[in-house]
């Protein structure tokens, strides 16, 4: 029985290496994609617990088939009430929109802001910073007067944490969160947010009152 001929095994070879590579890079991906995974569950499970509250006017700010995004009261917020280098937010064209860190601490029923500054700060002295994004000119109030260009603490800026949208409502029939009315009397509002290392936050609750919403709406059906 003859041999095959030399150029049909050179082309085997070849298929069998590019097989086995394709295989290689397939698995690499894989590992890769396994690693990625790992580390925002580490970043989630590890993170710390804070409580913010949500604005009762639409509840919801994501449409209906999306993941829960809330509309929190922290959106339009004073600077007056924050410590704030002027300097971090100019006029600029570029600044109206800046990517910042703001500092939260511990406050019933909710955390409030305390601080916005561009970086946070690198020792760990077990304060919490909370990535966000801040959007200037929704009421310009300027500290030299009108028309002049700085800031003043009479500033209404909107305040837009990172979030990862990880929780998604439930809904029992005839009930969804966004036909939902929350009346002012009502009990209050708050996003239960664990927060990683890396200062962005996930979602992991609604609560109304002191129960989650799983709970409210269940006990609501009763």
């Amino acid at each position: 029985m003859s041999a095959p001929p030399r150029n049909a095994q050179v082309e085997d070879v070849r298929g069998r290496g590019s097989r086995r590579f394709f295989l290689l890079a397939m698995l690499f991906q894989l590992l890769v994609l396994c690693g990625l995974v790992l580390r925002e569950e580490r970043a989630i499970t590890g993170g710390r617990t804070i409580f913010l509250e949500v604005n009762r006017a639409n509840v919801n700010l994501a449409r209906p088939d999306r993941f829960f995004r809330p509309n929190l009261t922290l959106r339009n917020h004073s600077l007056g009430n924050l410590v704030h280098d002027p300097q971090d937010l100019s006029l600029a064209p570029s600044s109206f929109r800046n990517n910042m860190w703001l500092r939260l601490e511990p406050d019933l029923p909710c955390w409030r802001p305390v601080e916005l500054r561009r970086s946070a700060p690198q020792e760990d002295i077990g304060e919490l910073w909370l990535r966000v994004r801040v959007t200037m000119g929704i009421s310009r109030v300027s500290g030299q007067g009108a028309g002049r260009g700085s800031w003043g603490d009479g500033e209404i800026v909107a305040i837009d944490p990172a979030l990862r949208l990880f929780y998604r409502p439930s809904s029992l029939p005839g009930r969804r969160l966004d036909d939902e009315e929350f009346p002012e009397d009502g009990p209050p509002l708050s996003v239960r947010i664990s927060v990683s290392a890396d200062g962005r936050g996930t979602v992991q609750d609604l609560l109304v009152g002191e129960l989650s919403w799983d709970e409210w709406i269940s006990g609501q059906q009763r």
